[in-house]
């Protein structure tokens, strides 16, 4: 009944309650003979009626205007979303807090680089790592230049020692005080210097002409020849290792009656060649010394830091040719 009141009135709203009045207003009922016709005794339950219409309307008039003050204070967007219902009162109940989410500290930001510090561009980061590289190959080629000249210097140093010493041993003819086994009962001994030179060799112009190699060669002779007789398994051996050392020797051999070779005679001249290489590694940084029968038959070989090619190293390289007490590999393990 209120929905259907709240439309009348919004269309009717200049109606006033003497209108409504007039409206409800009833007409007694009379009998036939209305000249002497008395008010019935039910005028009481008529006045009655009307009041009772009269404060209903009363009630419906306070209800719409209660109606219509709670929708004057509602946002539209709220009203068109309303159902139309009987009024209620508004009740406004506070909204419980949310719980509180833990909180989660956050990670520590990361150092930032020095270009990001510094708010750089990616240009000018690429230029400080151009510079750094350019910097490091500077002196990655400073130190290669710096290593190769001493390498170059120690190997002319040697040259320099070597020319010198085998010129006066040229003159001198020392004897070698070294006796050069073969086998346990076979020894060069005795042997003279005969004859010795020395040579270096150089790389391109385009090298810058450094030295690669210098070199000593020298010829030792004694005066008989050194015979040893072998048979067997033992004939073979002897010849490999002969030739191996670089020996000059004739080899004259015995047949048994089946015509099979069992006995060798081994006629060694008494004489030996020596060579001392000394040879640059300009990528390992170092100087390689290999010798052939200098201080002991075959080959051997050293390392040797070009920075030790020292006055004190090269008189220790003198004294080991000449089978003289030194201490050469001494000065080549000493840090």
């Amino acid at each position: 009944m209120i929905n259907r009141k709240l439309t009348d009135y919004s269309q009717d709203g200049a109606e006033t309650f003497e209108t409504v009045m007039n409206k409800s207003k009833i007409t007694p009922l009379t009998t036939g003979n209305t000249s002497n016709s008395a008010p019935t005794g039910k005028s009481g339950n008529i006045a009655d009626d009307i009041a009772a219409l009269e404060a209903s309307l009363h009630i419906d008039i306070e209800a719409f205007d209660l109606e219509l003050a709670e929708v004057s204070r509602t946002p539209s967007s709220i009203r068109a979303f309303t159902a139309p219902t009987m009024p209620k009162p508004v009740i406004k109940t506070p909204a419980k807090p949310a719980a509180a989410a833990p909180v989660t500290p956050s990670p520590a930001p990361a150092a930032p680089t020095p270009a990001a510090a510094g708010g750089a561009s990616l240009l000018e980061t690429l230029r400080l790592q151009a510079e750094t590289r350019q910097r490091e190959e500077s002196q990655a080629q400073a130190k290669r230049t710096e290593m190769h000249a001493a390498i170059d210097q120690g190997l002319k140093r040697s040259f320099s020692y070597l020319h010198d010493l085998s010129e006066q041993l040229n003159i001198l003819k020392p004897t070698i005080a070294r006796d050069y086994q073969i086998l346990e009962n076979f020894s060069l001994s005795n042997l003279v210097w005969h004859e010795g030179f020395s040579d270096y060799r150089s790389q391109s112009q385009s090298a810058k002409a450094m030295i690669e190699q210098v070199s000593l060669s020298y010829q030792l002779k004694g005066d008989k020849p050194l015979i040893m007789m072998r048979d067997g398994l033992n004939i073979e051996r002897t010849r490999n290792m002969l030739f191996d050392f670089g020996l000059s020797f004739s080899c004259e051999e015995f047949k048994n009656e089946r015509r099979v070779v069992d006995k060798a005679e081994f006629t060694i001249r008494n004489e030996l060649n020596i060579s001392a290489r000394w040879l640059a590694d300009y990528d390992r940084g170092e100087v390689v010394l290999e010798t052939r029968n200098l201080d002991r038959l075959g080959t051997v070989r050293f390392n040797v830091p070009p920075e030790r090619i020292t006055q004190s190293l090269l008189d220790a390289f003198g004294h080991m040719l000449l089978g003289q007490p030194n201490n050469f590999r001494e000065l080549l393990r000493r840090g």
